[in-house]
């Protein structure tokens, strides 16, 4: 992703697909890197992960994972490898009108999120949440000989490793494995065998899901807080199964 660094509260954006051109890539990092500030003091991670220029960094999504994955790895490759966790998704569309970033505030779809003249293309943020645990992934990336981006085996996971790799410093070496069950045999065996790049079928596939969610969310939504009650939140596949269901009724009383 072509990503900008603003924030605390919002530190990147990117108005791209999910995958871009080295240079977009190289151009966003070089702008994050203008930002000193992006953490305060109280925000810093309050330890250093322990990577080294020996040191393999594993990035999977769930912290238990990453406990249980560490255990695996320290018995078998003892200082060879550090398992961090990223908690889910450091890539998002923008959850509230202060997450746009003040360069796109005046933009038609930026509160959307998605230029849909444009070809539907996604405005991404890290939340505001995510910042110091993002900071913490590049610092542990940046010390590191090499990172696996070992999230979970679905098009989610194959998103969030490729918003990982995006927001990982210039240059640094990644590959992509799954495991299916988190056992030491399974572990092992994806980490000395079953390396690959990432999926951009599956990415391009999660980031349609996403987009016709927020297309839904945002046009239907509305309509259900008027008609029925606050709070309520429209689905891309219920919406649909209603219209469905609407249209034929009235065929039907036609």
């Amino acid at each position: 992703q072509t990503t900008t660094q603003t924030t605390t509260q919002t530190t990147t954006q990117t108005t791209t697909s999910a995958l871009t051109s080295p240079d977009e890539q190289k151009e966003t990092l070089k702008t994050l890197n203008k930002n000193k500030n992006l953490l305060t003091p109280s925000q810093s991670p309050k330890t250093t992960p322990e990577t080294t220029p020996e040191t393999t960094l594993v990035i999977v999504e769930s912290p238990s994972k990453a406990s249980t994955i560490q255990k695996i790895l320290s018995a078998a490759y003892p200082s060879l490898y550090t398992v961090l966790s990223c908690n889910g998704h450091v890539l998002d569309l923008p959850s509230a009108a202060s997450d746009v970033p003040p360069s796109m505030k005046g933009l038609p779809w930026s509160r959307l999120g998605i230029d849909v003249s444009s070809g539907y293309k996604p405005l991404y943020v890290v939340p505001a949440s995510k910042s110091p645990l993002v900071r913490r992934l590049r610092s542990a990336a940046a010390a590191a000989k090499h990172v696996v981006l070992a999230t979970d085996a679905d098009r989610e996971g194959e998103a969030i490793s490729q918003h990982l790799q995006s927001l990982l410093p210039p240059g640094t070496a990644c590959s992509r494995v799954t495991f299916n069950e988190i056992t030491s045999s399974a572990v092992l065996r994806a980490l000395d065998g079953g390396r690959r790049d990432i999926d951009a079928d599956l990415v391009h596939a999660q980031e349609a899901r996403r987009i016709v969610d927020r297309l839904a969310g945002f046009t239907v939504s509305p309509v259900l807080w008027r008609k029925v009650a606050p709070g309520l939140s429209a689905g891309r596949v219920q919406s649909v199964g209603l219209l469905r269901v609407v249209e034929r009724e009235r065929e039907r009383m036609a």
